[in-house]
């Protein structure tokens, strides 16, 4: 991540200055990922040294004190983050030796001994090409999804079996989301989840299945946004347009009580582009908002049935609807266009901003937790945050100076 924090420029409204601690990070190559737990006390890094480091935050002081670091990978770790909390203290992380692994904490063990995090699974991408980007989503804690792209585009979603112990995990779709890059070209790929608990209620009304999980994926220069149907197979629910290069980084806002959905991006021709997600309008044969509220889910191989979840041994969720199925579906299947699966809606898409400001390349865009403001970083050094006003305009409100000019977000990995 380059430098650490120094200022930050007081907000228009007021004279009060925020502060930010300095640390020194102590890996010895870049800092690839850094990632804040669901309350903000934890903080784990992973860097191209191979390593991995947690840092909890003390509260009686605030300063963060060094937890742990191990040796991850093999080769550098291009990605961790942090599994919902409710399902123990564990780290997921993906590195160019292709594993993706799931660490769980042993609070047994001292901090700093390098065994405070115990690797409970492993699994190898199955195209021998090194995942680059992953995500995790649970709505309770009887499910757990990761998603994981690998840099020859293709995305794979895995259930866990039992998510109270994360040791066992099922494939429960898996894509090619774009073609496969030159060896020697510049390759871009990001993935998240929505963060929110379901679909917006006016997705809902419009057809979208009530418990649908939703996906954006930055693939190169494009970025699609992916759904489940009733089959509990993923299809394109939306193409965000307007990139003109490779997309660094991309950012779904949670939700609170909107109707539609937002979606930032960050691109290395400098610009951060920020779309709306909305849907369609429900036709008079469809149900309503009401009617479909008060569905129960139904298991896609006995309509009659409510699907369990959490299921000990068995994928729930989507898991169990496909278990034992093949994979990578026809392009028409997928699309979510001509309605040819029940709960396959396409978005309606609307770009709301396309926002410059000397980042050079943008490297990096966050939300925060109520989705009203984004913060962007890039080859300029400098964490800038915007936040949303009515009728959608983005005003810059905020700017974190690093210590020097060098970049805040220097990981150029030459993917």
């Amino acid at each position: 991540m380059g430098e650490p924090m120094r200022t930050l420029a007081p907000l228009p409204s007021t004279s009060q200055q925020a502060h930010y601690q300095l640390f020194n990070h102590g890996h010895e190559d870049l800092v690839r990922e850094v990632d804040f737990n669901l309350y903000g006390t934890r903080l784990v890094t992973a860097s191209s040294d191979q390593r991995i480091k947690v840092y909890n935050k003390e509260k009686d002081t605030g300063k963060w004190r060094l937890c742990d670091t191990w040796r991850a990978h093999d080769a550098e770790v291009n990605c961790a983050k942090w599994i919902s909390p409710f399902l123990g203290h564990g780290i997921g992380t993906v590195g160019e030796d292709g594993k993706f692994k799931i660490w769980l904490e042993d609070e047994q063990e001292a901090t700093n001994s390098g065994r405070r995090f115990r690797c409970i699974y492993t699994t190898m991408s199955n195209s021998r090409v090194p995942y680059v980007s992953l995500s995790f989503i649970s709505h309770d804690i009887s499910t757990l999804f990761v998603a994981l792209v690998s840099r020859d585009g293709q995305l794979q979603v895995f259930e866990a079996a039992e998510p109270e112990s994360l040791g066992s995990w099922v494939l429960v779709d898996q894509i090619q989301i774009s073609a496969t890059p030159a060896r020697e070209e510049e390759t871009s790929f990001k993935v998240q989840f929505d963060p929110s608990e379901r679909p917006c209620y006016t997705s809902i009304r419009a057809g979208v299945e009530k418990d649908a999980l939703s996906l954006v994926i930055a693939s190169m220069d494009t970025c699609t946004v992916w759904r489940t149907g009733s089959d509990r197979r993923f299809y394109l629910a939306a193409d965000l347009p307007g990139h003109h290069g490779l997309i660094r980084d991309v950012a779904w806002a949670p939700r609170t009580s909107r109707a539609v959905d937002y979606i930032a991006t960050a691109a290395k021709d400098g610009y951060i582009r920020i779309f709306k997600l909305g849907s369609p309008s429900p036709s008079a044969s469809a149900p309503s908002y009401r009617e479909l509220a008060l569905r129960s889910p139904v298991s896609p191989t006995n309509p009659t049935q409510p699907r369990t979840y959490g299921a000990r041994n068995t994928p729930s969720g989507i898991g169990a609807g496909l278990a034992g199925t093949r994979v990578n579906g026809s392009s028409s299947h997928r699309d979510g266009s001509g309605g040819l699966e029940l709960g396959h809606v396409k978005a309606v898409i609307e770009s709301v901003a396309e926002l410059e400001d000397n980042h050079r390349e943008v490297w990096r865009v966050k939300w925060s937790l109520n989705g009203t403001v984004l913060a962007s970083g890039g080859d300029d050094g400098k964490i800038r945050m915007w936040r949303r006003s009515h009728y959608d305009v983005f005003i810059p409100t905020a700017e974190v100076a690093s210590e020097t000019d060098a970049s805040l977000f220097d990981d150029e990995d030459e993917e």
